[in-house]
């Protein structure tokens, strides 16, 4: 027998709660995350983002860019890909829409669509 099991199958986790080691999450612990891929060329992603070629950027937003909401936003270059996303905890109907905001600033900003 182990002396410790590591279950690692997410934050809604069947296993766990089947074991008797986790409850199920109050709505207001939930989180919603949305990411979208945007495909480019490796050369543009450079240009836009002012990298020599091989390096990449990770831009975080938190605080005051989130719209008053307990989350963060991101902008992440692959090799002709990036990766555009926010996140937050969903704690009131609001949220969703001020979520969908930050969102569609960030993909819409000049370095992202040109």
């Amino acid at each position: 027998m182990a002396d410790v099991v590591v279950i690692a199958d997410g934050a809604n986790s069947l296993l766990a709660q089947k074991a008797g080691l986790a409850r199920d999450a109050r709505p207001e612990e939930q989180a919603l995350v949305a990411k979208e891929l945007l495909r480019l060329p490796a050369e543009e992603i450079d240009r836009r983002f002012a990298v020599p070629p091989g390096q990449g950027v990770a831009i975080e937003a938190f605080g005051a860019a989130t719209g008053g909401l307990l989350g963060y936003g991101f902008i992440y270059t692959n090799r002709e890909t990036l990766s555009i996303g926010t996140g937050a905890l969903l704690n009131a109907s609001s949220s969703i829409r001020r979520l969908h905001r930050f969102w569609r600033g960030l993909s819409s900003s000049s370095t992202v669509r040109t």
